[in-house]
């Protein structure tokens, strides 16, 4: 993969996730259900970076967004009332999720590679065969 792609998928993740962050830092706090949809919408980096960087991809989002939210997350801290206790249990979830991704793309890639490899042993076989 050229590098300068590599470079523009991970602005593309970057501008995600500093556009989704200004939503949360620019809104008042708890409107309504818009805090929690904007926390939805952390697992489309998440996701993006795990598909282009496999395991690596899904830590650095996930270990990005948590740092970045933290700050947030002590200002609308209620002194862990029921609301914070479901938020921290979706921000475990959100890292076991990035692992669990980020597996997956990596096991997927090992497979297919094997297979390639497979394939063209196989088709270097028959060439020799038919000489």
């Amino acid at each position: 993969m050229p590098v300068h792609t590599d470079w523009k998928k991970v602005v593309v993740i970057a501008l995600m996730i500093g556009g989704i962050l200004s939503l949360h830092y620019l809104i008042l706090p708890y409107i309504g259900y818009r805090p929690a949809v904007y926390r939805m919408l952390f697992y489309l980096p998440l996701v993006l970076g795990s598909l282009w960087f496999g395991l690596k991809g899904a830590i650095f989002v996930c270990a990005s967004v948590s740092i970045l939210y933290l700050p947030y997350t002590m200002t609308q801290w209620q002194g862990f009332s029921l609301e914070d206790f479901y938020e921290l249990l979706e921000g475990v979830l959100y890292i076991i999720n990035a692992f669990i991704i980020g597996y997956l793309v990596e096991k997927e890639r090992k497979e297919h590679g094997t297979l390639l490899q497979a394939e063209s042993l196989a088709a270097v076989g028959k060439a020799v065969s038919e000489i």
